[in-house]
C-alpha cells in the first residue's frame, strides 16, 4: 500500500521477487521490470531539479551557498556590508 492509498499486485509482486531472489541479475532485470511498469502507470514520475542558482548582490557577506537546499539556512552569520 502506498501514501496515496492505492495498491497494484504486479508492483508488489514483482517487488517481492527482487526481494528474494539471490541472482544479482535477475534482481536486476526485475527492478528495470518494476522501473518501466511505474513508468508506464504513471504513479510517479522522478523530476529532479538539482541545479541550484543563488543570485545575490555582492553586499551580502559571511553567506556561502550549501550543497543542499535543506543545509546552511540559518543566516545568524550574514551580514550586510555597506
Amino acid at each position: 500500500m502506498s501514501y496515496s492509498r492505492h495498491a497494484d499486485k504486479k508492483l508488489d509482486e514483482l517487488y517481492e521477487r527482487q526481494n528474494r531472489t539471490l541472482d544479482v541479475a535477475e534482481c536486476e532485470r526485475l527492478v528495470q521490470e518494476a522501473d518501466r511498469y511505474i513508468l508506464t502507470q504513471a504513479y510517479a514520475v522522478p523530476v529532479l531539479w538539482w541545479n541550484r542558482i543563488i543570485v545575490h548582490n555582492e553586499k551580502i557577506k559571511g553567506w556561502s551557498m550549501s550543497p543542499s537546499h535543506f543545509q546552511g539556512t540559518d543566516l545568524v552569520e550574514v551580514w550586510l556590508d555597506e
